[in-house]
């Protein structure tokens, strides 16, 4: 995630939504551009659960449960109103819908960051992309000096790792530790 958003025309008091945010990549991504200094992020996951523990970190946060229906986009697009910055983190999926969905939420000059596994073709609207003047930007890691960068924000508070539950399992307890992570 941190590659994409330096890559990217990110600013602080942006509007960033973020696909698949109660997952491993998308939740750290929400934490991310908080402590990066997001104006709203918004949200977005299937898991109600694990959206209400993502909204209670911070009030910028906005979580937006979605269903796989008809309505998802307009879902997210109103709860963006128009988002500088689409952080698409979704799983190894083959659907493309639900990037698709978030990529709507866009407003003009916006940035579309694809850091998750979509294997699906993505159908995008020349016309759109370019009236828009919007980006469309695939990375998976982030320049060298990006860590020691992510270990600054921790240092300095910025980046608050104490909002994640870890859970220490012996190998033997594989299975549970996989039954636990998908809580």
């Amino acid at each position: 995630c941190y590659g994409a958003l330096l890559r990217s025309e990110f600013r602080p008091g942006a509007t960033v939504v973020v696909n698949a945010a109660t997952g491993l990549v998308g939740s750290a991504g929400v934490l991310l551009v908080l402590a990066m200094g997001a104006g709203r992020v918004v949200a977005v996951g299937r898991k109600e659960k694990a959206l209400a523990e993502i909204a209670a970190v911070d009030p910028r946060v906005v979580p937006v449960r979605i269903s796989g229906g008809d309505d998802d986009a307009a879902l997210i697009a109103t709860a963006a109103g128009g988002a500088d910055i689409v952080l698409d983190a979704v799983g190894d999926i083959m659907d493309p819908c639900p990037t698709m969905n978030a990529i709507k939420a866009l407003g003009p000059y916006g940035n579309a960051l694809l850091v998750g596994g979509c294997m699906g073709d993505l159908t995008l609207n020349y016309k759109w992309i370019m009236d828009n003047q919007l980006v469309v930007l695939g990375t998976s890691w982030y320049p060298r000096g990006g860590s020691a960068e992510m270990l600054r924000m921790i240092g300095s508070g910025a980046l608050d790792l104490t909002v994640l539950r870890a859970r220490e399992f012996s190998l033997d307890q594989a299975q549970e530790a996989v039954e636990w992570a998908e809580k």
